[in-house]
């Protein structure tokens, strides 16, 4: 079965070899079976110009006719796009044969459907077929001189090729977050529960984490008793049934990066609580120009004080960038959290302040920063009550046995940013252990045990 696509050496095919040619150097056709038709790479840096604009990543291209408006394809030809489109464009390009000399073209960037899609992820990979349509999955034309279609060329070769400043380019590291785009999207309900125990990091080299994943989201082993165990750990806390909580802050998260890139305000997400900030580490992680978000929300702290959770958030969110392995990343994380005003602590007076100054004083420690490592301890020492009704409102501290159990995941089984804060955690273990003592003797009233 065809499923829609042109047969190898058909006209359509034809057409569009010579069509992709005005814009790149090398085209390819693929083998009669392969779920790409062609192949390109070296592409142009303008529609037949002699110069290459890109030649950091190769394009792949599935052309389908004008016979209908909708296309199906196999679930397997979708995974290989899926997998392929991190780093490697896909398009999808459809032909509308007006004479044997003219064409008309439409075109579907792979990439840009799933991120307006990527609920429809997990469950089009249990089906067997896929369906497109050309008038509601958001395929353009090409334009009266393709510059549409050129345009997007462009913009897929600057993210596949994790060009900086490329809104949706990927990080590509995996030492604190295992997972691949293609992983990402298929299965964004386990992402709160990702960052990875630094002693788990270290056993496994960056590049074979994603390989060891799939291996497990396969039912196998990874190979490593240590990565097997803490991946049975991090199912054990997903919900299940999957409440759409991740992909609706996904979804959030997309609304804010398309704000971004238009030079509109943009809006964090609220309240400031630990299952949130868990899913926008990773995401902010998958994809760094994302930092701009936390840059524009940072510079309106003492304009804005009704955006205090949207501060809070982007101050937690700004080590994981920093210490990400990448130089220009960690120099822009570290001028931003600079931006934070350094409020005296003797000035400390209401919650709001303290919960801010706090937060920073932990995001610079996890940051790799221990300037102001003594003044972290000393703003729990003295305000051991804001920090209890902090870690409360966070989520930490929903009962005694909650609040502990938090505490020993931070030293005993530290992430590569908690490694900067083990003296802090075990400080402030101390000091809100005595605090609530003290409360519970002096008013025989104590957090819920369980």
């Amino acid at each position: 079965m065809s499923d829609g696509s042109f047969s190898k050496g058909d006209r359509g095919e034809h057409h569009a070899n010579a069509y992709l040619r005005s814009f790149f150097r090398r085209v390819f056709e693929m083998p009669t079976r392969d779920p790409i038709d062609l192949s390109c790479d070296g592409l142009r840096q303008s529609k037949d110009s002699e110069l290459t604009y890109s030649d950091k990543c190769r394009f792949q291209f599935q052309v389908k006719n004008w016979e209908s408006r909708s296309l199906h394809v196999l679930r397997s030809t979708f995974e290989r796009w899926l997998d392929s489109v991190e780093e490697s464009p896909v398009f999808i390009l459809y032909l509308e044969e007006v004479t044997a000399r003219e064409q008309r073209w439409w075109f579907l960037p792979l990439h840009s459907w799933l991120l307006k899609n990527e609920e429809k992820v997990p469950s089009y990979i249990q089906k067997k077929w896929i369906h497109f349509h050309i008038e509601t999955d958001d395929f353009r034309e090409s334009g009266r001189d393709d510059e549409f279609f050129y345009e997007s060329l462009k913009e897929e070769a600057k993210r596949a090729s994790g060009a900086q400043g490329a809104t949706w380019a990927t990080l590509r590291r995996y030492g604190s977050f295992p997972l691949n785009e293609a992983q990402f999207f298929r299965f964004l309900e386990l992402v709160p529960g990702l960052e990875m125990p630094h002693e788990v990091a270290r056993l496994i080299r960056d590049s074979n984490k994603p390989l060891m994943v799939q291996r497990l989201l396969e039912g196998k082993s990874s190979g490593n008793e240590r990565f097997d165990r803490w991946w049975q750990e991090v199912r054990a806390r997903i919900r299940v049934p999957p409440d759409g909580f991740e992909r609706q802050q996904f979804r959030l998260f997309l609304t804010a990066m398309e704000n971004l890139k238009r030079g509109r305000p943009v809006e964090l997400p609220t309240p400031f609580r630990a299952d949130l900030v868990n899913c926008w580490r990773n995401f902010v992680t998958m994809y760094p120009s994302s930092i701009g978000l936390l840059r524009q929300v940072v510079n309106t702290y003492e304009k804005r004080w009704d955006r205090h959770d949207e501060i809070l958030l982007a101050v937690v969110l700004l080590p994981l960038l920093s210490i990400a392995g990448d130089a220009n990343l960690h120099a822009e994380s570290m001028d931003i959290l600079n931006q934070v005003p350094n409020i005296p602590l003797s000035t400390v007076r209401d919650f709001k302040t303290f919960e801010v100054l706090s937060q920073w004083y932990r995001s610079l420690l996890e940051a790799g920063n221990h300037r102001y490592a003594s003044h972290a301890v000393d703003a729990v020492y003295r305000f051991p009550h804001f920090e209890l009704r902090n870690l409360q409102r966070y989520g930490w501290a929903q009962s005694q046995r909650g609040l502990w159990e938090n505490f020993r995941r931070k030293t005993e089984q530290p992430t590569e940013r908690d490694l900067n804060t083990l003296p802090y955690h075990q400080g402030s273990y101390e000091i809100i252990r005595r605090y609530i003592e003290r409360s519970e003797a002096r008013t025989h009233h104590s957090l819920p045990p369980h």
